[in-house]
């Protein structure tokens, strides 16, 4: 018997597949690039995050985004969280937002906590954004202070994204600035979010509000939302 001619993995395993695939991250064209590492996240081995990571710098925005994607499938808790972070200023708003989702699925909020309220505090408007919607998925009160400012951002997404993520973390000492978006934001999708958000964490005080939006907003879908959250309210503190 002739040695040496076989592999150390059987041709068809995960490991020679991603072994193969890993070559293709390298070739000229864009797609096949994109193509192979979509492959390598669905295999899912944590192994290859660090090459994935890497593809955030590939100069096709498609290919960068796919790669975020990828390696939040690997549920990697290892993987470089701050070059995720840096991936929020990426030119490419899908590259940002698929940035955000993979910091929300396996990010670790006391490391990216700071990170990203620096973002919002001082980064421009793409990273605001990008940062806010990762503080959302993250649940990351750490950012509280800064969540509390971007209430009042110049941008609307900014201030929908902030109160979000401050319902979403359950902050209750959030709720007087969540009743005051619902009364005073002159966009209607922030405070529309701000009732739903209410709806889930507001208290006896912020049913009062609510009641009153629920028949005096200007915007059908806010007077909507302010009557869901009424309801649940009273049905959460068994009144009404």
């Amino acid at each position: 018997m002739v040695t040496g001619c076989y592999p150390d993995v059987p041709p068809g395993s995960p490991e020679a597949v991603s072994g193969r695939l890993v070559e293709l991250v390298q070739d000229q064209s864009p797609d096949i690039r994109r193509t192979a590492v979509e492959a390598l996240g669905k295999i899912g081995q944590p192994s290859r995050a660090v090459i994935l990571t890497r593809m955030l710098n590939d100069p096709d925005p498609h290919v960068r985004e796919a790669s975020a994607i990828a390696v939040g499938r690997l549920q990697d808790s290892s993987l470089d969280q701050i070059r995720f972070v840096e991936a929020l200023t990426d030119s490419s708003a899908a590259v940002r937002s698929a940035a955000a989702r993979t910091l929300g699925d396996v990010g670790d909020p006391q490391i990216l906590g700071p990170h990203l309220a620096h973002s919002l505090r001082e980064g421009n408007l793409p990273a605001r954004r990008a940062a806010v919607e990762a503080l959302i998925e993250l649940d990351a009160p750490l950012a509280y202070s800064a969540l509390r400012k971007a209430l009042h951002d110049v941008d609307s997404k900014v201030r929908q994204g902030a109160v979000a993520a401050l319902g979403e973390a359950g902050v209750v000492q959030a709720v007087p600035l969540l009743t005051d978006r619902l009364l005073h934001d002159e966009t209607p999708g922030v405070r529309g979010e701000a009732a739903f958000r209410l709806g889930k964490i507001g208290d006896e005080t912020a049913v009062r509000e609510l009641e009153r939006v629920a028949t005096t907003d200007r915007d059908p879908i806010v007077r909507g939302w302010a009557k869901w959250a009424t309801e649940q309210l009273r049905l959460q503190h068994g009144s009404g």
